[in-house]
């Protein structure tokens, strides 16, 4: 773990995801668990010190978002 002040020097978070996504606003796990984009931007980062409360976050997300899914395990497209 990070002392808090180590922390403290930054001035923000740049959080970088490629995974699979659908045309809902949401995005899946390797094991296909599926979760909307608004859990992961609101969810707090897990920082004992609270010291990233107030640093601000920015999001990456490379995702598909199309009518289609990939399915990761077999490599077929499927209607969603």
């Amino acid at each position: 773990m990070l002392a808090d002040s180590s922390l403290a020097k930054y001035k923000f978070i740049c959080i970088m995801i490629a995974t699979h996504g659908n045309d809902k606003d949401e995005i899946a796990d390797r094991n296909k668990k599926i979760y909307p984009l608004s859990e992961l931007y609101n969810a707090p980062l897990q920082d004992p010190y609270g010291s990233l409360n107030d640093i601000p976050k920015i999001f990456f997300i490379n995702a598909c978002r199309g009518e289609t899914e990939w399915d990761a395990m077999d490599g077929e497209l499927e209607k969603s």
